[in-house]
């Protein structure tokens, strides 16, 4: 009896060792994996109710990255908003919400969210190279030039969504 009892016990003790693991793994697949597979990890992490705060706002980040590459502008722009709401100070999230604008042609919106990326972290060459290219669609050429120069001046970055060498070859 008493080995049934410590037999069930072991296996509840590893059920609950593998669904602790499960998330954290969700989370980590979230954030570091591409695609349909990034997306379905993020929706358990955040289902999960296990993360609150910034971890939960790297997951809306996240999603919301991939759904932009999916062209799905508007729910990009509602994780965004969730994310920022979690995470004011999130430069990622106003990036990735003002490329979600400015990729359905609300160029104010976009050149807005930029700015206030740029005002969380004045060395981020990804959300200075964002807001020339909104500059440079509403003519702005000048101001283009300018956020370039900034870019190229900033300190390179390297994660899942900045490609350094893409961003500075775009800049220059």
């Amino acid at each position: 009896m008493l080995r049934g009892v410590a037999f069930s016990c072991f296996l509840l003790a590893a059920a609950l060792l593998n669904t602790s693991a499960r998330a954290a793994d969700d989370l980590h697949m979230c954030i570091y994996e591409n695609g349909d597979v990034a997306i379905e990890a993020c929706n358990r992490a955040i289902n999960s109710g296990r993360y609150q705060g910034i971890d939960l706002a790297n997951a809306y980040i996240n999603r919301a990255a991939e759904l932009i590459r999916k062209k799905q502008y508007d729910r990009a722009i509602t994780d965004t908003n969730v994310a920022i709401k979690l995470f004011p100070q999130s430069t990622l999230a106003y990036t990735n919400r003002g490329r979600a604008y400015q990729m359905k042609g609300d160029l104010k919106r976009a050149y807005s969210d930029f700015t206030v990326a740029i005002g969380h972290d004045r060395e981020n060459p990804a959300a200075y190279i964002n807001r020339a290219s909104v500059r440079e669609q509403q003519g702005d050429r000048q101001g283009a030039i300018a956020d370039l120069k900034r870019a190229i001046a900033s300190k390179p970055r390297k994660g899942k969504f900045v490609n350094v060498e893409g961003d500075f070859k775009r800049a220059k």
